[in-house]
């Protein structure tokens, strides 16, 4: 007994060293992780007080378009407070591993219900102000048709988002909500429950400590923003996407069967074609599980040639598909002129490898894998000579952070990865998961004490993901980061999609009723280049309605410069800035119009002077003829709209002009086939017309079936805009 004795005290004298030098190293590991998200927090921070605008820092910006506040409590106080010795002992004791029963059990099942049910609740009360990022502007035009016409045949479903696309059409057609955001707003939090449930469930023998990181990495990622009402197509893919990587791992433990994550993955793909880019780690778990870790081909060598074959697929994708033009997939390696029928639409200098798209990669890195991209070098740094790198799931995890790396890189947003920051969430979110992988491995395998380090991580993501959803419940905040995007973007991409987030931009200031910003934004649309004709129209729309006359003629006079430099050029019919001259003239014959109406008949004749020598058949000049002739009456200025505006007239608002003349004439036949004319023309630049074609309809024709059909148009090709909610009541109004 006593030899016995003397052994053990010389084995625990022995062990001793180790067991302090293990918690040396874990002690060092934590403290320079603890500095790595230090120095995330203060990068965050220092982007709100530089100048966001001028810089590529849409990544790390959003503190600078919002309060500070409740950021700097999230962000920097509260992870500090994991500092203080009694919050780092609870945490430690939450996170050991040996737990009871009862913890395992019962407890954890109330916990995980509870949870689940309040992120439901989450997901479906707070939602995103606005739909200016992505596509969302068209989706939501999308699902009003649907609703509309069950038999349209939507953009929504179509071969890289079939499953998702089904669901909202499904949804459109069965329900015709009158609120676009519905059908989102229910994928969003139907896959908010699947992912959370389905990872809990996953998870339910698992250590808290891989609970916790595990469903956090991937709950508190950016792209958790698609489950909030987010308008695009990608909710159910990245949920599914976090289950496959989690039932990948748990296969990995030998908790579930190989096909699970298969599952996953299927559906993954199903929702959004870019999940394919994560087949390949599959096929090293598949070989893994068929072959073992070594089997005939080291597993090592086989996550090798799975990424070099995806590379090598890459670089075929871009030979099938032609490297150096312009196509939706991938971007090009040089400068792409797109040409769509015979004419020039613009250069995309948006390269692969162009400044501002290396810049935009490393902020879609910032913005989607945050603070778990800071740790990751600190762990690799604590990883060597600690880890094998023949683990299966670290090696899984290097295989699906690569590929989805690599499609980060190549992969054409067309928006650019600022405003398409939604496509890259899933590619970056084996990128989170890789480095919780690489924490969990580390935990398990050589002592880095997680009790301080997995909190710190999830408290610093909470204040991260915390500012990213507060700036996108913010309309205001989120139309001011847009704003600086597209300013800094505008040089890079092509002019038509600058010129499609300009217009998303105008109409959230005309749902405002901010004249003032959509004159801002319409200059800025004309400097594109794209459909000058359309933001003039709008622009001379904006003029008639300032009250103040010197302003007013000031503005008319940018305007009619507008004109009076598109005469005197020559016709560029490669260009895509070339307008032929028939529109050019019948716009300049409405702003003129919108002139004289507008009392600013000094202004008005003095350009039409300068102009009217340069267009010798000028039809539509005996209406401002009409309109400049002394004593005139309504009726003979009526006669002249006749003769100058008739079915052939292109122009929507000179439609609207000749159908307010009949108006005052009384002839209200001839003012009801004018504002007709007109939505023919344009469906949505002038909601106003819906309103007084109906009201037309109402008071003047009775013919409230005619009536009925306008207001119902106008609920669903104007949506957001004041006359759409005008509509709404009308028709309760009407009883219809």
């Amino acid at each position: 007994m006593a030899a016995v004795s003397k052994r053990k005290n010389r084995d625990a004298t022995e062990a001793q060293p180790n067991a302090t030098k293990k918690h040396s190293v874990a002690g060092r590991g934590e403290l320079a992780l603890l500095l790595a998200f230090v120095l995330f927090v203060v990068l965050r921070l220092l982007a709100a007080f530089i100048d966001a605008s001028g810089l590529r820092l849409w990544g790390i910006d959003m503190f600078a378009y919002q309060p500070l506040g409740w950021e700097l409590v999230t962000a920097l106080i509260i992870p500090l407070l994991l500092l203080l010795p009694p919050v780092r002992r609870g945490f430690g004791g939450l996170l050991e591993d040996a737990q009871s029963p009862a913890s395992r059990g019962g407890l954890r099942m109330v916990l995980s219900v509870l949870t689940l049910v309040a992120l439901a609740v989450l997901a479906w009360e707070l939602q995103v102000a606005y739909a200016f990022l992505g596509d969302g502007a068209y989706y939501a035009t999308e699902i009003f048709r649907i609703a509309d016409d069950p038999s349209y045949k939507t953009a929504l479903v179509k071969p890289t988002s079939w499953l998702t696309g089904t669901f909202l059409r499904w949804l459109a057609v069965t329900f015709q909500p009158e609120n676009v955001r519905w059908p989102f707003q229910v994928a969003g939090s139907a896959a908010m429950v699947v992912m959370v449930g389905g990872a809990l469930l996953l998870l339910r023998r698992a250590r808290t400590s891989e609970v916790l990181l595990l469903v956090g990495s991937a709950l508190l990622s950016s792209g958790t923003l698609m489950f909030f009402g987010y308008i695009e197509l990608y909710a159910f893919a990245y949920a599914c996407t976090a289950l496959y990587f989690i039932a990948a791992y748990r296969c990995f433990r030998g908790d579930v069967a190989v096909l699970l994550p298969a599952v996953f993955l299927a559906f993954a793909i199903a929702f959004s074609a870019s999940a394919a880019i994560f087949i390949p780690s599959y096929l090293l778990l598949l070989h893994w599980k068929l072959r073992g870790e070594e089997g005939g081909f080291p597993l090592r060598r086989a996550a090798v040639v799975l990424l070099m074959l995806t590379l090598l697929g890459v670089i075929a994708l871009y030979f099938l598909l032609g490297a150096s033009t312009y196509n939706p997939y991938v971007l090009a390696l040089a400068p792409a002129e797109l040409v769509e029928q015979g004419i020039y639409r613009g250069t995309q200098h948006y390269t692969v490898f162009s400044g501002a798209h290396v810049i935009d990669v490393v902020n879609a890195l910032l913005l989607n894998v945050g603070v778990w991209l800071f740790a990751l070098p600190v762990l690799l740094f604590l990883s060597r000579g600690r880890l094998r790198w023949i683990e299966p799931a670290l090696l899984f995890a290097l295989v699906a952070a690569s590929a989805g790396v690599l499609l980060l890189f190549v992969g054409n947003t067309t928006l650019g990865l600022a405003r398409d920051w939604d496509l890259m969430t899933i590619p970056a979110l084996a990128l989170t998961f890789a480095v919780s992988m690489l924490l969990l491995e580390l935990g398990r395998a050589r002592g880095i004490v997680l009790s301080l380090t997995v909190p710190m991580l999830l408290l610093v993501a909470l204040g991260s993901s915390f500012g990213w959803l507060r700036l996108n419940f913010d309309e205001d905040a989120s139309a001011r980061r847009l704003a600086d995007i597209l300013r800094r973007d505008k040089d890079v991409l092509l002019p038509l999609n600058t010129y499609t987030g300009l217009e998303n931009l105008r109409k959230f200031h005309y749902s405002k009723r901010d004249a003032a910003r959509q004159r801002d934004v319409l200059r800025s649309m004309a400097e594109t280049g794209v459909q000058r004709i359309d933001t003039w129209a709008k622009y001379a729309a904006l003029i008639v309605e300032m009250s103040d006359a010197s302003a007013r003629a000031r503005e008319y006079e940018w305007l009619f410069d507008q004109f009076a430099r598109e005469y005197r050029q020559p016709a560029r019919e490669g260009s895509s800035a070339w307008i032929d001259a028939r529109s050019l003239r019948e716009n300049l014959t409405k702003s003129l119009l919108f002139g004289l109406q507008t009392a600013d008949v000094e202004v008005t004749q003095r350009y039409l002077a300068v102009l009217k020598p340069l267009v010798p058949s000028w039809r539509e000049a005996a209406l401002l003829d009409a309109y400049l002739t002394p004593g005139i009456t309504i009726e003979r200025i009526a006669e002249a709209a006749r003769l100058a505006v008739d079915d052939s007239t292109a122009d929507a608002s000179l439609q609207l002009a000749a159908a307010r003349v009949h108006t005052q004439a009384s002839q209200w036949l001839l003012a009801a086939e004018y504002y007709e004319r007109s939505l023919q023309r344009d469906a949505r630049s002038y909601p106003v017309v819906y309103m007084e074609l109906a009201g037309v309809y109402i008071e003047r024709l009775n013919d409230l079936v005619a009536a009925e059909r306008v207001l119902r148009r106008c609920v669903r090709e104007v949506p957001a805009s004041p006359e759409a909610a005008q509509a709404g009541e009308l028709l309760s109004r009407l009883g219809v």
